[in-house]
């Protein structure tokens, strides 16, 4: 019994052996196969590449990158010395129209706080001027009424910031450098206000009218100018300009006749008052209120 037992011991371990063989065999032939495939794949590439030039690789690798990357750009730089704070930006000089007044503003940086800010005015252009005002240095805005009307002026905006000396302990006060200027130039734009207080009375000769008024108190009036109308509402002939007086006299007139004046107020700059009229058509509004009284 013994004997079956052992036979068949062999047996069995004799076909465990011979498909364990079997088994290694197709792993090795596996391995083999990849590694063939992969040699092939490397030699394939090393074909590919070695039908493009070498010197040409890195023009490829150019064209792949984006257009814009080719573009070159300009940028802004202003050498300053290191001492020298920035200055004020946005510098605007405008004129109210006024003739006497030209107002000048601008814009502070928000990382840096200013001691002082510095106005210079000048009436030639590229030389600094004078100091007209120092400011805190938290001001953005200023009004220089010390101007005359029609006549050119040139400001500098400055800043200027204060900076501490450790070697010596002082404090010193660094001004910016820019020399930029703008423009300003007052031009009076408002009309005048006409004369007051107008009195129209009969000369003492026949066909002649006496006019009188009282001068605006504006400090640039010049002058007064007379308009003569045979009808309301239509300004007429200019009858006198350039009357310095307080009265002008009207004459070669009709008797009888009734005529319509507009006294006007002319200042230096030219301007004139403002001439208004009312048209009331042809229909009389006083005759309305008539005959709702006789009614």
């Amino acid at each position: 019994m013994l004997s079956y037992f052992n036979v068949f011991k062999k047996i069995s371990i004799f076909i465990l052996l011979f498909f364990l063989s079997l088994s290694l065999t197709g792993c090795v032939l596996n391995i083999e196969k990849n590694v063939e495939k992969t040699n092939q794949k490397i030699v394939s590439n090393t074909l590919t590449k070695q039908v493009t030039p070498l010197f040409l690789y890195s023009w490829f690798s150019e064209l792949e990158q984006p257009i814009d990357q080719r573009m070159a750009f300009q940028y802004k730089a202003i050498p300053r010395h290191p001492k020298s704070p920035p200055p004020p930006t946005n510098i605007n000089v405008t004129n109210p129209n006024i003739g006497t007044i030209l107002n000048i503003s601008w814009t502070n940086p928000k990382e840096v706080i200013f001691k002082n800010i510095r106005i210079y005015r000048s009436t030639e252009k590229n030389k600094i001027g004078d100091l007209i005002v120092t400011l805190d240095g938290r001001t953005t805005f200023f009004q220089d009424k010390e101007v005359e009307r029609n006549k050119n002026y040139y400001y500098i905006v400055r800043s200027v910031i204060s900076w501490v000396d450790h070697k010596n302990s002082n404090v010193e006060d660094q001004e910016s450098d820019n020399f930029d200027q703008k423009l300003g130039r007052p031009i009076d734009r408002v009309p005048p206000f006409p004369p007051k207080n107008i009195q129209i009375i009969a000369g003492q000769k026949s066909g002649s009218l006496l006019i009188k008024w009282t001068n605006p108190t504006d400090e640039d009036f010049d002058h007064v100018q007379i308009y003569r109308s045979e009808m309301p509402n239509k300004i007429g002939i200019l009858i006198g300009s350039n009357i310095k007086d307080v009265s002008f006299q009207d004459q070669g007139l009709n008797d009888n006749l009734s005529y319509y004046y507009i006294l006007t107020a002319v200042d230096k700059s030219g301007n004139e008052s403002l001439i208004k009229l009312i048209d009331t058509g042809k229909i009389d509004p006083f005759k309305v209120f008539e005959k709702e009284e006789q009614k």
